[in-house]
């Protein structure tokens, strides 16, 4: 009894800071290269198992690994501290953190990632507000909950009290981060998977063995056009996500 009653009180806390924006519901995790200066934030639903598998065949190029199990691997312990996987439970320690390091932000197309979004909710895949917070029975998500009423909840929850699975990708790389890091890059996750040196920063260098990284959980969750269009025509999508397709556009060049 006193144990569930200890429990009930931490998530009320942890609820209350989230509300009053003194702390993250969900912390903004990282990977860092300390050798190297280099920053890469993890975004869910936009490949961040493949990105972590990528940055540990860099330094362990022999290395396998499947999904979901990738999920349960210590980078730090298998670089031998080369990568080191840090939480900021403020938005301000991150950005501060970013102070004259290399940020490099791995993203994926915000309609795909919207819909591997909703099929991980629907599917049951995804339980959203369960780690680290443990607020999954507060702030309930199930699986039946339709299109159109899970579109409306994201819609009003700003990116500070949102799960990381909805959470905006511009979220990791707004103006005070641009402006604190030495240096920043937008990338896509194909991008990235294919040819991209983890360290260098070039995209076509020749590739090695440990830049040979399949792209885990891929294709169970293709965008059908229905739903694409849906999308294009909600107000409620272009206004929650409206930076997100920008920083797109633009790294697309369009």
């Amino acid at each position: 009894m006193i144990r569930k009653a200890k429990s009930i009180l931490k998530k009320a806390i942890i609820l209350a800071k989230g509300l009053t924006g003194i702390r993250l519901i969900d912390p903004v995790e990282v990977y860092y290269l300390p050798a190297h200066r280099i920053v890469y934030p993890v975004l869910s639903k936009a490949g961040c198992s493949s990105v972590k598998l990528k940055l540990i065949r860099h330094y362990v190029p022999d290395f396998e690994a499947a999904f979901p199990e990738i999920h349960q691997i210590h980078p730090e312990e298998l670089s031998q501290g080369r990568i080191k996987r840090i939480m900021f439970h403020r938005i301000g320690q991150y950005r501060d953190f970013c102070v004259d390091k290399k940020v490099r932000l791995v993203i994926r197309n915000p309609y795909n990632r919207y819909y591997s979004f909703y099929h991980g909710v629907t599917s049951g895949r995804n339980t959203l507000y369960r780690y680290p917070s443990g607020l999954d029975r507060v702030l309930k998500f199930t699986p039946m909950i339709g299109w159109k009423r899970l579109l409306a909840v994201v819609g009003k929850i700003p990116d500070y009290l949102a799960d990381r699975h909805f959470r905006s990708q511009s979220y990791y790389l707004d103006s005070e981060v641009r402006k604190k890091a030495s240096s920043t890059e937008v990338l896509e996750l194909t991008d990235f998977i294919d040819n991209y040196s983890v360290i260098s920063g070039k995209l076509n260098d020749q590739v090695t063995r440990s830049d040979q990284v399949i792209q885990l959980n891929k294709g169970q969750t293709s965008l059908p056009l229905a739903e694409f269009e849906l999308m294009q025509k909600s107000s409620i999508f272009k206004s929650r996500y409206e930076k997100d397709i920008l920083l797109y556009q633009t790294m697309r060049g369009k």
